[in-house]
């Protein structure tokens, strides 16, 4: 598996640099779709809480969306929102646990993800189909996500004009988008003309610089209680970015800093669950 892993990274590599020296625009195009696509990882079993759900759909940009409701008609209302190359159904500690707290419980997989349509996502689209969900069920008190997940929660709620009866918790936030883009490039080598299209790609299709989509920039517009739980050897969100949020000292975030976690291992830990539990 090394092997081809390895094989695959050279090859994507040799092909964009190549087709930018005929246009950076186009290798460009390749490297963002790439970027946007989620490896499809093999699913673990569905935990018996799944099969108590209420199965729910919604049509997103035209891709079909499934997820999950628990506890219909509670007067608040939780949703917990995964990670890239992730699903809902890794989630059912949380999901139960917002059941047993008496929340109304929604869970949906991400367009590219799980049981839902797509093959990319960006993180526009992942905070338009909380505000989708949102529009639908109601106004949703409080907020669970992981990675991509925590990303999508901090751009939510700086749209959320009344957060006075709202809560978020990220679980390793992928913190700042370029730090992402950064890994990707460094990963495939790819050249600076690829870079400088990359980030106006982005621009074209959204407005926004890549700098935008940044929770350290979000946050600064977000004064709903946050507690935000992050590891010091995350090697996919790093710690570095989180730092400089600690550094701004906002009065509504809570940080909980873990060693030896990692990115995924994070919010299946003893002490991470009940940190989120006691913060119900």
């Amino acid at each position: 598996m090394k092997f081809i892993y390895k094989a695959t990274i050279l090859f994507l590599r040799l092909k964009l640099n190549f087709l930018s020296f005929f246009s950076a625009a186009k290798a460009a195009e390749k490297a963002f779709t790439l970027f946007c696509t989620p490896k499809k990882r093999p699913q673990p079993n569905v935990p018996a809480i799944f099969n108590e759900a209420t199965p729910q759909e919604i049509i997103f940009q035209g891709f079909l969306i499934k997820g999950y409701q628990w506890s219909k008609g509670k007067s608040k209302r939780m949703i917990v929102l995964h990670g890239f190359e992730s699903s809902a159904i890794n989630f059912d500690y949380y999901i139960a646990e917002g059941i047993k707290a008496g929340y109304e419980v929604l869970a949906f997989d991400a367009q590219a993800h799980g049981q839902s349509e797509g093959e990319t996502v960006t993180i526009p689209e992942y905070v338009g189909l909380i505000q989708a969900i949102a529009a639908k069920f109601g106004t949703i008190h409080f907020l669970i996500g992981h990675s991509f997940g925590g990303l999508a929660i901090a751009q939510y709620l700086e749209t959320v004009s009344d957060q006075s009866n709202v809560k978020g918790v990220l679980i390793a936030p992928a913190t700042e988008t370029t730090s992402a883009i950064d890994g990707f490039f460094n990963l495939l080598q790819l050249n600076k003309k690829i870079r400088v299209a990359f980030d106006q790609l982005i621009f074209n299709k959204s407005g926004r610089w890549p700098s935008f989509y940044s929770i350290r920039r979000a946050i600064q517009h977000v004064y709903a209680p946050i507690l935000w739980i992050h590891d010091k050897d995350d090697k996919i969100t790093p710690l570095v970015d989180v730092k400089k949020v600690i550094e701004d000292k906002h009065p509504n975030i809570e940080f909980m800093i873990t060693q030896g976690l990692g990115h995924r291992r994070i919010y299946r830990n003893k002490s991470v669950q009940q940190k989120v539990i006691s913060f119900f």
